[in-house]
């Protein structure tokens, strides 16, 4: 038994990954300011994603929501969902 992440009894392959697998979660802002000569184009969005490490599978599922917030010259519908996995060798 290793300690990773804080947990004492936690069992770990020969790289110090858990064996278990595990909940992920994430945020991120980013704010985007394509125009100094334009004072209404600013753009910012909101990402959260939730993710799972799967325990003796490679791969991982995550799933994402992003919520843009536009200037009035610059507001379309665009707010999107969206489904990843990432494969690992």
């Amino acid at each position: 038994m290793a300690s990773v992440y804080g947990s004492p009894t936690c069992e770990c392959d020969d790289g110090g990954t858990p064996k278990w697998g595990g909940l992920e979660v994430g945020v991120r802002y980013s704010l985007y300011e394509p125009s100094m000569a334009q004072s209404d184009d600013q753009v910012s969005d909101v990402s959260a994603m939730v993710g799972y490490k799967f325990t003796r599978l490679p791969f991982r599922l995550i799933a994402q929501y992003t919520l843009r917030m536009e200037s009035a010259a610059a507001s379309i519908s665009n707010d999107s969902v969206d489904l990843l996995t990432q494969l690992q060798w």
